[in-house]
């Protein structure tokens, strides 16, 4: 079974609220601009193979990192950022991973620098959700795909 668009919106708007205090809402497609961005993945294994894939802006993560920490703007160090993108990447890909056949297991996250277009990430037959969020005026992708 699949997660629908509505359960991953909401992992993902539970996720963001208890971890870091931040609101998201559903948008018709994120905007990204000339933003900096950073992929976190996760891959399940199991009764269900894929892969979850979360693609947001550096200015986000930095404040998903400042939130988090509970530090300011200004002792966010790089570190932080790509640590704390892997967490909530691993918050919403476990929660995810509940809702899939089982048994299935997660491997760690992974953060990366991103340079490209979602469109780009995978085959789009393989995406079976592909959803768009806004975050603290930052655009918020997340895409689950079959693998």
């Amino acid at each position: 079974m699949n997660p629908s668009y509505e359960d991953v919106a909401a992992i993902a708007q539970h996720v963001l609220q208890t971890m870091a205090q931040l609101e998201s809402e559903p948008a018709a497609k994120a905007t990204w601009c000339d933003s900096q961005c950073l992929l976190g993945t996760i891959q399940i294994r199991g009764a269900w193979d894929g892969e979850i894939q979360i693609r947001t802006t550096e200015a986000l993560a930095k404040q998903l990192a400042q939130q988090m920490l509970q530090v300011s703007e200004d002792d966010v160090q790089a570190e932080d950022i790509q640590d704390v993108l892997a967490e909530v990447t691993n918050m919403i890909g476990g929660n995810i991973k509940s809702q899939l056949d089982s048994p299935s297991t997660l491997t760690l996250p992974s953060v990366v620098p991103d340079h490209s277009q979602p469109s780009d990430l995978q085959n789009q037959n393989s995406v079976l959700c592909d959803l768009h969020m806004t975050c603290h005026n930052n655009p918020l992708s997340i895409q689950i795909v079959a693998q």
